[in-house]
């Protein structure tokens, strides 16, 4: 959710209750929500109201920090604390459209008026995403602007769905192999666009060239997310690395340990579930990415494992 977005008033009341809680809503549909105004308190000054809904992203970016400061020992003494600092940059990229709500000027006490907005949604937009490094979707916001007082606010996530778009979903064997001249690896596969809650079916497939040996064959599925360093090399130090993350999704061991011989075949079965970690693949902001690949692994001590590894492309529901 995005944050900054909420703040309570000790007298007005915000409720705001999307038509579908749960959703799903999909681009160029209609989102509809109920608006409850209350006053639980004395008489209160209204500026303004507005409903809106609108797309927004966070991400993580590296920033310069410079400041004057004095030292512990002299408080008369300053010196120059100069640093980079990873913060969280916050964008809103989209509005699809904004709706007055008439409140009188005063609210008195025990006021309570609903009102019902309605707002539709581009026919092309991007799904929710809730990463470690970035974070992004749509949000209906209330606010109620308050002279000389904190304004009341309150924010919903809209639950968007966009769905495959059906055009990985030829089946076959894929996968790129990190060592082609020792052991053919391939992964057999119905397709490759799947959405979060899926069980995956599919085969290892391995030709050893030369003599393999492992202590596990394994398949593995990660998210991976990256942002570029934002922070040029300067002439007094390098730049800042680049935002990298990666979580093992899931895991299934094929084999407990491997042992093949020059010209042998395995096929190895193996199913495991897509879990729902709401970050489909995704463009980020900060010219980032969240993206999901799947792996078979040749596991060897003190060696460079063998591997296989192909994208998938992975939604956030249908």
């Amino acid at each position: 959710m995005p944050w900054g977005f909420f703040r309570r008033s000790a007298k007005v009341a915000l409720e705001v209750q999307l038509d579908r809680p749960q959703g799903p809503y999909y681009p160029g549909e209609v989102v509809r929500a109920r608006i409850l105004v209350r006053n639980e308190g004395g008489t209160v000054k209204i500026r303004g109201a507005e409903a809106r809904l609108f797309l927004w992203q966070r991400y993580r970016q590296w920033v310069f920090i410079e400041t004057d400061r004095d030292t512990e020992e002299d408080p008369t003494l300053f010196v120059d604390d100069e640093h980079w600092e990873p913060m969280w940059e916050e964008d809103v990229l989209h509005v699809a459209g904004r709706q007055p709500l008439p409140l009188p000027k005063r609210l008195p006490r025990g006021f309570q008026q609903v009102f019902q907005v309605a707002f539709r949604l581009p026919p092309q937009t991007a799904p929710g995403y809730q990463g470690t490094l970035a974070q992004g979707g749509w949000s209906l916001h209330v606010a109620l602007d308050r002279p000389w007082a904190k304004d009341v606010r309150q924010s919903l996530l809209v639950p968007v769905v966009v769905p495959p778009p059906g055009v990985h979903t030829r089946p076959g064997l894929y996968g790129r192999v990190s060592h082609p001249n020792v052991v053919a690896m391939q992964l057999e596969l119905p397709g490759l666009e799947f959405v979060e809650g899926d069980t995956l079916t599919g085969s290892l497939l391995l030709k050893s060239h030369r003599p393999v040996e492992g202590r596990e064959i394994r398949v593995v599925l990660e998210v991976r997310e990256f942002i570029p360093s934002n922070s040029p090399a300067g002439p007094m130090e390098n730049a800042r690395p680049d935002f990298r993350e990666t979580i093992e999704a899931a895991r299934v061991v094929l084999r407990p340990a491997a042992a093949l011989r020059p010209g042998e075949s395995l096929r190895l079965p193996f199913r495991l579930e897509i879990p729902r970690l709401w970050r489909p693949t995704s463009a980020t902001g900060g010219d980032g990415w969240i993206r999901w690949f799947l792996q078979g692994v040749v596991d060897r001590p003190r060696a460079r494992d063998y591997r296989v590894e192909q994208e998938l492309f992975v939604y956030n529901g249908r």
